[in-house]
């Protein structure tokens, strides 16, 4: 993966407010990272939500505070029990 900034937008879609890219992106290139409080798997069960990315067995990322923008990207929208599940074109990655 290689970094580097990447031009999106937060816009409105049929299907709710998604991330929009604003130019061509090269295969490999990182664009954005999730953020947000970590969180145990058993608090993240008690919250809910669909801002929610699961780390591990132990932990989630609750991505809920407005400062994610990555939590518009359609393939994390939903608590990612099994990392497979995650579009082919996305790749968690440790930072």
């Amino acid at each position: 993966m290689t970094k580097g900034k990447c031009r999106f937008a937060v816009r409105r879609s049929p299907t709710g407010l998604g991330l929009f890219a604003l130019e061509p992106i090269a295969a490999g290139k990182r664009i954005i990272e999730y953020t947000g409080p970590v969180i145990t798997s058993e608090e993240a069960d008690r919250k809910g939500g669909k801002y929610l990315m699961t780390i591990d067995d132990k932990y989630v990322i609750d991505g809920t505070p407005r400062s994610n923008t990555a939590r518009y990207t359609g393939s994390f929208s939903f608590r990612l029990r099994n990392k497979n599940l995650i579009d082919a074109t996305c790749k968690v990655i440790d930072s």
